[in-house]
């Protein structure tokens, strides 16, 4: 039987070679050959523990940036601008100190109170506590000897 003339024929797919050469420069390139040789080479380099890095900054001008940042804030009263500022006055990058500011708020220095204040302020409440209980334990005791010389009989 042939086709009549009036049904459409369907579309023809193009041929692999054509599909294959349109689609070639949006594929991968193919993944390396893994011989037994490189396949142990890359088993020894995970086996290596890298040496952490050394760090770039010493600790007293990161602490002395921290301090820069928080008082120039103070002194213009605002934030904007100040981080990348000062990184460029000391020659540090600018995420980096933003990092280092970051932590130092974290940890309360951007209070302006140094740790060891926060320490002693710690202390003298746990003072005031202990002073305080003391203090209800003598009331009580003048009141329990108050009441044994009591020179009036009780009822």
């Amino acid at each position: 039987m042939e086709p009549s003339s009036s049904v459409p024929r369907a579309r023809r797919r193009p041929s692999r070679r054509g599909y294959a050469a349109s689609t070639a420069r949006f594929t991968a390139p193919a993944p390396p050959v893994c011989t037994p040789i490189v396949q142990s080479v890359c088993r020894v380099r995970s086996t290596i523990r890298s040496v952490p890095a050394p760090k770039k900054y010493p600790d007293e001008l990161r602490t002395r940036a921290v301090r820069l940042v928080f008082d120039t804030r103070r002194a213009r009263g605002n934030s904007y601008g100040v981080i990348a500022e000062v990184a460029t006055r000391l020659g540090i990058g600018d995420q980096s100190l933003r990092s280092w500011v970051r932590q130092a708020e974290i940890h309360g220095e951007s209070t302006g109170t140094p740790m060891s204040a926060e320490r002693r302020i710690t202390e003298l409440t746990r003072e005031v506590q202990q002073l305080r209980r003391s203090n209800e334990i003598l009331k009580a005791a003048s009141a329990f000897f108050a009441r044994e010389l009591d020179p009036r009989p009780s009822s």
